[in-house]
């Protein structure tokens, strides 16, 4: 099965970066993914401004315009990537989502799409 595990980050237009902060994240969920999902790929959805900043540490695709206030460039890049994503299962998730399984063992073969929001406090 092609698996593509997919999350959001992308600074703020005019505020300092934050990518000091959600690096960590990023690459924890990196890891687990590899960890529990070796064959799956994980990509960062950005817009071109903060994309340069992932240059060298994930592979990112640029599919949000700067100019969208967050929320809705959350939106609209999850719908951008889903409508040209050919993989098998896609998930949408936050950068602070750890894959705990194997995605093989608990999606039946009829789901082609997750979603997931979480939030380490």
């Amino acid at each position: 099965m092609n698996i593509v595990v997919a999350a959001f980050y992308a600074d703020i237009p005019g505020k300092p970066s934050r990518l000091n902060e959600f690096l960590p994240l990023i690459l924890a969920s990196r890891r687990a993914l590899f960890l529990t999902n070796p064959n799956a790929k994980y990509v960062i959805l950005t817009d071109s401004l903060t994309g340069e900043l992932l240059r060298d540490h994930v592979d990112y695709k640029v599919v949000a315009p700067e100019h969208m206030a967050l929320m809705p460039k959350i939106l609209f890049a999850q719908q951008t990537f889903l409508s040209r994503c050919e993989a098998d299962f896609i998930i949408l998730t936050d950068v602070d989502c750890l894959a705990n399984r194997s995605f093989d063992d608990v999606t039946p073969d009829y789901v082609g799409f997750a979603t997931t929001q979480t939030h380490l406090w």
